[in-house]
């Protein structure tokens, strides 16, 4: 797989991602369903879901604690980000 081609995926998840949160199907405050859950339910990679998430936590969006899950944050999706969408 050549390494546009996986960004364009990292991109795509991340923007599905921003959705979820931004309509709260992921609802603030709460955890996100585990990396390898997501994997299996967007059938991707575990790190290209990984990915998308560190691009959420670049944003300030969620928080990522080992062993405990990804969290999102009380805060609204960036203008930009909205625009993406």
């Amino acid at each position: 797989m050549s390494l546009a081609h996986s960004k364009l995926k990292v991109d795509a998840i991340r923007e599905l991602l921003l959705q979820r949160i931004e309509t709260g199907i992921y609802a603030k405050g709460s955890l996100m369903p585990p990396e390898v859950d997501l994997a299996v339910e967007l059938s991707v990679s575990r790190g290209t879901v990984s990915k998308a998430l560190m691009s959420l936590v670049h944003l300030g969006l969620v928080e990522r604690t080992p062993r405990v899950g990804t969290r999102v944050l009380d805060c609204d999706v960036p203008v930009a980000e909205k625009k993406s969408i």
